[in-house]
């Protein structure tokens, strides 16, 4: 068994850069997107990471998208797609992975679980398609079926 010795350093490559998708499926999460936007522009900011962020409005009833809209003010990376119904977590990540051409998609939930300081962190492992961020550190890959 391999020993942990601590976080893995963030240094990225070009590529590692801007070579991923933040997928956030999102449902009912108007009130934590003003702070959800605002950690993941500082976190690109600090990092100097140009990948996309697509949040899915998974048919939410309080406004979400309108939100993110708002809130995003003009900032590139973030998309910002649309169910009309509740289709779950699952439908959102199938139509946010369908919607990129980035190599890597970085799964990340709405409610800030997760720090977005575990995106940098998570670019650098080559686990496609799909790779999972945790805010202690423990992360995995699933692949589709």
């Amino acid at each position: 068994m391999d020993e942990v010795t601590g976080p893995a350093p963030t240094s990225l490559s070009d590529s590692m850069r801007r070579d991923f998708a933040v997928v956030i499926p999102a449902f009912d999460e108007a009130p934590v997107i003003p702070d959800l936007i605002r950690e993941l522009r500082a976190t690109f900011e600090a990092h100097g990471l140009a990948g996309e962020v697509i949040l899915v409005d998974d048919g939410s009833g309080d406004g979400t998208a309108e939100v993110a809209h708002e809130e995003a003010d003009g900032w590139e990376p973030l998309v910002v797609l649309r169910h009309r119904l509740n289709l779950g977590k699952t439908e959102a990540m199938v139509t946010a992975a369908a919607h990129t051409d980035r190599t890597y998609v970085v799964l990340f939930d709405a409610d800030l679980q997760h720090g977005t300081e575990e995106i940098p962190r998570t670019t650098r492992w080559r686990c496609p398609p799909f790779t999972t961020a945790s805010r202690g550190g423990s992360s995995g890959s699933r692949s589709p079926t």
